[in-house]
């Protein structure tokens, strides 16, 4: 125990942790008594299934016994798993050799080599746990078999405890230390990293190559933050670039990573691509990757990666990117000082952008000038060099030329070009290429030569066709040369034998020879052989020759050509002769389809037609089709039309215009999607199959040409043309035959659009006699009107009379007349008239309101006063305008009617009656019928208002009032009836010519009822103003009239309206509303302003709009009542009226009125 204490102190007093422990171990082995002591380390404590390894960190052993290290004993397997087990449950266990291999040790074998090696006998391991795991255990061992006391063991324990804590110790300061290191390593990694971004830019700055100089930056910056590897790539922005991003240069020490590499387009490095655009730092793990793509492109590579956006002008122009194969952790501090670097990336790019365009603008100068320089020094020698070979090139090609056949000259050029060449012989052989036989290439034929005086001829010396043997080196090579360099020199001394030693005694010292090509193809070879060195003989000299061998290929080219040109021009003319008669015969026989008509003898003219295009085109059968639905499958399918059949074939019989013939559409589909598409067809019964082909073999059908029929762009058939041979069609014979058939659709168009228009004469013939019948009545009512308006001498016969004369025209069931005596307050029942008659209570079953008054629904009421017209409108539950009293609807579901007719009677836009039809059928009434009853219905109006007129002056008394009051109404007149007789007179002048006798009458009854009226206006001009003060009822009257229409009103007037005398105020009132009928009929405005004004006692009325205007010193003094009586109404009061107008501009009406002296007091605040 001593022992164990002195060296726990020492262990825990010691600086060097494995001298304490070596210590420790040398105390217990000698206190003890045993041969070793060791500490043992369990190297696989994670897996209690795992029998483990273990390995001795430190041990002291006696001086008689051996050493563990170099032994089986220094590091391997626990001896069985539960022995391990029992170890980390802290039990002590002691092991004798003479055991079994199950109570710990290994077996026999094993057992005897380590035992012998060691001379151990028993063995004690005492478990030692490090926070809580068993991290070893400490052994003694002895030679001789040993009992270990209880003490003993347990002093062991307790110095096990020891050992524990010390190894708890050291691993804290361990960690501490480490924790240290790694602070300052960072800090010194980040120094480095600083000093290496500023050396790193230094050196690319310095770098006269900026390209040398960004790779030895980017390896300076490798090396500065210790990564395996740095890139430099660029973003893709087009989508048409595969990837995303590619690396333009990377350095590494293995350089596993290849140059230009694509990065592929996967989610994750989209995401890498997108956040780099906006500036942002990229710090991934591959093992964070979510793309399998990505990870199987990446994986190999890295195991983190730092990506740092270059930006120029705030745009991303590039990455700078830095990899490690092991996982590494972020630090902001290195992310800011790269993210310099990249800046610094980014300066140096523009500076070697800015220095590479100055420095290439310099080098375009230079090499300008050094290429004038050396082109002119070229040209030059060139021109002295070669100007006789050239003249004579020259010259042989203006002879090749110019011959008509160029074997007349042949000689001539080779004599001159191997003159000029200084060539010791010149020749033109043809060659016979044999590409199927497997010995021989073909056969070279020596056309013509020449040889310079005295030598020998090729010709002469061998036989003058050569066989070329596939086995020839020499000829292989050759070709080759000829492939690939359109010439081929051989110099003599690398030829085989037997050539080389027949050239050398000919004194040829190398050949040159070129391809001479006719269509693409070696023709030839025009071959030169030299006695002077090649080096002698520059590329132009080479070129020169080419050109020669270009010319005569041209020669005999041109020759071929022309014989050539001259076999297509006489089939061209042929097809020519032939396409003529062909489209003579689609001219003369369209006009035989045109003459034909649409009546029945088309059908003839159709079968002809067919037949001689038949004859002319060779056919078998020719027939028209056309779309239709199959008759059992409703499927699109073709219908025959009209069928001719050359006489003679068998199996052909002659059909009826329009039979039920019908392909079998499953296997015509095809066939109706191409022809709909307005493709013509040559359709080859070889080639078919299906229900088609059998359909065509039946017929006798080798070919079938099908040319699409288009009516309104719209596929309507198709032109046929069967053959019992092939037969093949050029494209200017199908254009003629599409010729034929857009003929025939256009005549077929025509015959539908005949018919389709006197189709159309009958119906407008038809719909004439009903409307001049419908005007014969209308101008008998209107007749029976006016005069019983002329001839009625009291209100209620010439109401009655009317009433009876509206419900007979409209075929009323019922017609109902109501007045107003209080504008669209309410209506009071004046009489029915039915089939019964006349009657002032009316019709049995009436309901109560109608007896008495009602009033109507304002929606109604303004589409009656605001149109003016007849309002139709259906019986309807749901129709609320109808509901004018409680039991409205159910009084007309009662009665059986099924729609009923509203008409206005209006002075002006004012409601002085209306009339009320109803009827048993919800037909419309035509519109001749409507204008008849409006024309009706306005003496109806004239008749209210003058007994109005009466009542209101047997009323009043006033001489003078009902003066006034005709005045107005003469104005009315003019406003209403006078103007529906004009309306009346137009309508009947646009008939005049149709029925002359009724229409003529009618018009002479308008035009005297309108004579009438104005007599009545020049003795009758009574007037009445609404209830309300000028700027109300003017601003009424503004949006009345312009309700419906395009025109925008716009009216102002003082706050405070100082009233005006009654008088005047209605005499205002009734030149506005002239002005503004003047507007609605004539101006065509788009905007109208009314605008009132008082000042300095002068009261002041502008109506002003944007229409066309007019000339005033165009129009007659008479114009008519409208302007006449603004005129009237202004001197009446003393008012004083102004019209500007110019074309174009618009018009403006101002009526000024003053106060005359002895007005001194506003008049009252209300009407009498």
């Amino acid at each position: 125990l001593g022992t164990v204490t002195e060296a726990t102190r020492k262990l825990l007093a010691g600086h060097d942790f494995d001298a304490s422990v070596n210590d420790v171990v040398r105390f217990l082995g000698t206190a003890l008594g045993v041969i070793r002591a060791a500490l043992v380390k369990d190297l696989t404590p994670q897996d209690m299934d795992d029998p483990g390894r273990w390995r001795v960190t430190h041990q002291w052993s006696s001086r008689n016994a051996l050493a563990q290290r170099g032994s089986w004993a220094e590091e391997g397997p626990w001896p069985s798993v539960d022995f391990r087990r029992r170890m980390w449950a802290g039990e002590v266990l002691i092991l004798n050799t003479t055991m079994d291999a199950a109570d710990g040790l290994p077996p026999d074998e094993e057992r005897a080599g380590a035992q012998d090696a060691v001379d151990t006998l028993t063995i004690l391991p005492v478990p030692i746990f490090v926070h809580g795991r068993c991290w070893g255990g400490l052994g003694l061992t002895d030679s001789p078999v040993r009992q270990w006391a209880d003490h003993e063991i347990q002093v062991l324990k307790a110095a096990a405890s020891c050992v524990g804590a010390a190894l708890e110790r050291q691993a804290a300061e361990a960690d501490r230390l480490t924790w240290q290191q790694r602070r300052t390593a960072e800090a010194q990694a980040l120094n480095h990293l600083l000093e290496g971004v500023v050396q790193a830019s230094r050196a690319m700055l310095d770098e006269t190559d900026f390209r040398h100089g960004r790779q030895r930056w980017l390896e300076l910056l490798r090396l500065a933050v210790g990564a395996d590897c740095a890139l430099l790539g660029a973003l893709h922005d087009d989508p048409t670039v595969p990837g995303v991003a590619n690396m333009e240069l990377q350095w590494s020490g293995a350089g596993d990573i290849p140059t230009n590499a694509i990065v592929p387009a996967t989610t994750d490095f989209v995401d890498w691509a997108d956040r780099l655009r906006r500036g942002e730092v990229v710090w991934e793990h591959s093992q964070d990757l979510l793309d399998p793509a990505s990870l199987q492109f990446w994986q190999n590579h890295t195991g983190t990666s730092l990506l740092l956006p270059v930006l120029m002008g705030g745009r991303t122009v590039g990455w700078l990117g830095f990899s490690w194969r092991q996982r590494r952790e972020w630090q902001p501090a290195f992310g800011t000082v790269l993210r310099t670097a990249a800046d610094s990336l980014a300066a140096a790019m523009q500076r070697q952008q800015a220095m590479q365009a100055m420095l290439a603008e310099r080098d375009r100068r230079i090499d300008v000038e050094q290429a004038r320089a050396s082109e002119a020094a070229r040209q030059a020698a060139r021109s002295e060099r070669h100007s006789y070979l050239l003249a004579a090139v020259g010259l042989s090609a203006e002879e090749l030329v110019a011959v008509r056949h160029p074997e007349e000259c042949l000689e001539r050029v080779l004599t001159r070009i191997g003159t000029a060449a200084h060539a010791e012989r010149a020749r033109l052989a043809r060659i016979d290429w044999l590409p199927a036989d497997p010995v021989l290439h073909g056969w070279q034929h020596i056309t013509h030569e020449w040889t310079r005086h005295g030598g020998a001829s090729q010709a002469d010396s061998t036989p003058r066709r050569i066989a070329l043997h596939r086995s020839d080196a020499g000829w292989a090579r050759c070709l080759r040369q000829l492939q690939t360099e359109r010439r081929c020199v051989a110099e003599s001394a690398s030829l085989d034998e037997p050539s080389r030693g027949e050239r050398q005694r000919q004194g040829i010292v190398w050949s040159l020879c070129y391809p001479v090509l006719l269509e693409g193809r070696v023709w030839g070879l025009l071959g030169l052989d030299y006695a002077t060195p090649c080096a002698e003989y520059d590329e132009d000299d080479l070129n020169a020759l080419q050109t020669v061998a270009s010319t005569i290929g041209d020669a005999l080219s041109r020759v071929h050509f022309e014989k050539r040109a001259l076999d297509a021009e006489r089939a061209r003319a042929n097809e020519s002769t032939h396409l003529a008669d062909l489209l003579a015969h689609v001219v003369r026989s369209s006009r035989t389809l045109i003459d034909a008509g649409c009546d029945e003898e088309f059908e003839p003219a159709m079968l002809r037609w067919l037949a001689e295009f038949g004859h002319v085109t060779e056919a078998s059968r020719t027939a028209v089709y056309g779309r239709c639905t199959h008759e059992v499958t409703g499927a699109p399918a073709f219908r025959a039309l009209c069928h001719w059949v050359r006489p003679g074939n068998d199996g052909s019989v002659q059909v009826d215009f329009a039979p039920s013939s019908l392909i079998d559409a499953p296997g015509a589909e095809g066939l109706l999607k191409r022809l709909a598409s307005g493709q013509v067809l040559a359709l080859h019964t070889d080639e078919l199959t299906g229900a088609i082909r059998d359909h065509f073999i039946a017929l006798g059908n080798a070919t079938v040409i099908a040319v699409p029929i288009y009516i309104d762009r719209k596929p309507w058939g198709c032109l046929s043309f069967d053959h019992d041979r092939r037969r093949e069609l050029n494209a200017s014979q199908l254009a003629v035959l599409q010729t034929a058939a857009d003929t025939l659709a256009a005549i077929l168009k025509r015959n539908e659009t005949a018919r389709a228009l006197m189709a159309e004469r009958e119906a407008r013939l038809i719909a004439e006699r009903a409307r001049s019948h419908d005007l014969a009545q209308a101008n008998d009512a209107l007749r029976a009107s006016l005069t019983a308006l002329g001839n009625t001498a009291s209100e209620g016969g010439f109401l009655s009379q009317s009433l009876l004369g509206i419900r007979l025209q409209a075929c009323a069931l019922v017609a109902y007349l109501f007045r107003c005596d209080g504008g669209l307050e309410a209506l009071q029942l004046v009489g029915s008239a039915s089939a019964r008659g006349f009657s002032a209570r009316g019709e049995p079953g009436d309901p109560d309101p109608f007896l008495k008054c009602f009033h109507l629904d304002d929606t109604l009421a303004d589409a009656l006063v605001g149109d003016g017209r007849l309002v139709w409108r259906s019986v309807d539950a749901a129709d609320s305008t109808l509901q004018q009293t409680p039991d409205a609807m159910a009084w007309h579901l009662r009665q059986g009617h099924r729609a009923c007719a509203l008409h206005a009677l209006l002075v002006g836009k004012r409601l002085v009656g209306l009339v009320w039809l109803v009827f048993d059928d919800d037909r419309p009434l035509s519109d001749v019928r409507r204008e008849l009853i409006h024309a009706l219905c306005q003496p109806l109006a004239l008749v209210l208002e003058l007994a109005k007129l009466a009542r209101s002056a047997r009323r009043s008394g006033e001489r003078a009032a009902v003066l006034t009051e005709r005045h107005r109404l003469a104005r009315e007149i003019h406003d209403g009836i006078a103007q529906s007789f004009i309306a009346i007179q137009m309508q009947l002048a646009a008939l005049d010519g149709r029925d002359g006798a009724a229409v003529g009458q009618a018009l002479k009854l308008a035009r005297h009822g309108m004579t009438e009226a104005r007599r009545a206006v020049a003795a009758l001009r009574p007037h009445e103003l609404l209830n309300r003060d000028l700027p109300r009822g003017v601003q009424r009257l503004l949006a009345q009239m312009t309700r419906g229409t395009t025109i925008v009103p716009q009216f102002e007037h003082p706050p405070a309206w100082t009233r005006l005398p009654l008088e005047v105020e209605d005499h205002l009132f009734r030149i506005v509303q002239e002005a503004m009928n003047n507007v609605l009929k004539h101006a065509k405005a788009t905007a109208v302003r009314i605008e009132l004004s008082q000042a300095a006692g002068e009261t002041t009325v502008l109506v002003a709009d944007d229409g066309i205007g007019f000339d005033p010193h165009g129009i007659a003094s008479t114009a008519g009542y409208g302007a006449e009586g603004m005129q009237q109404r202004a001197r009446l009061i003393g008012a004083r009226v102004d019209v500007t107008s110019c074309l174009g501009k618009g018009t403006q009406v101002l009526v000024s009125w003053t106060p005359p002296s002895e007005l001194t007091s506003p008049p009252p605040a209300g009407r009498a």
